[in-house]
């Protein structure tokens, strides 16, 4: 008597094999092998929370003269933008929080923190705390939800992306693809 049981983890169904000699023991291994199939169940179909899902904006561009990607991820607690010129890889991702100052209720603090790539540039830091700047600067007074995570990651032209203009369209480039998101409108 030979018994080979296998169970498929990926499909959700077992397969039995058994090799018996007695006629006896082929009927037990039919009975066996049928109850084991009717007991099988669909297993659930998983959908997600519409709030789970992140509203969701991609874009390319050219930002004066350099191919430009961007895109923005919203989710209920942190904002994930990203731009790239060069041919959608990312170098960086930095994380910018904003809090409520200790100090001055009205003002805030930022902090920038960097989590994958050079270390050494400072600029990426001044791009993650401006877009996070810019996307907080329209939340109104009343509401005392905490500021979200804002991941920005980002790759720029050696050369072109550290002209001031360039920042600067960079940056209303990922606050107009957030608000785009938000808002739904493009």
């Amino acid at each position: 008597m030979v018994y080979d049981i296998h169970r498929d983890s990926t499909r959700a169904s077992t397969s039995i094999t058994i090799i018996m000699n007695d006629t006896k023991e082929d009927q037990l291994a039919a009975s066996l092998q049928a109850a084991t199939l009717s007991n099988q169940q669909e297993p659930p179909k998983l959908v997600p929370h519409p709030r789970s899902i992140p509203a969701t904006r991609t874009r390319s561009f050219t930002v004066k003269s350099v191919p430009t990607d961007a895109w923005v991820q919203v989710f209920a607690d942190r904002i994930v933008l990203g731009v790239s010129q060069l041919d959608g890889k990312i170098g960086n991702f930095l994380l910018c929080q904003a809090s409520s100052s200790a100090v001055n209720p009205r003002q805030v603090d930022f902090s920038v923190t960097n989590l994958l790539g050079a270390r050494e540039d400072p600029l990426l830091a001044v791009y993650a705390r401006r877009v996070t700047e810019q996307i907080i600067a329209n939340r109104s007074p009343e509401n005392t939800a905490p500021f979200p995570l804002v991941i920005v990651g980002i790759s720029l032209d050696k050369e072109k992306g550290r002209d001031q203009e360039m920042f600067r369209l960079l940056v209303d480039l990922l606050v107009q693809l957030y608000r785009e998101a938000v808002t739904g409108v493009q």
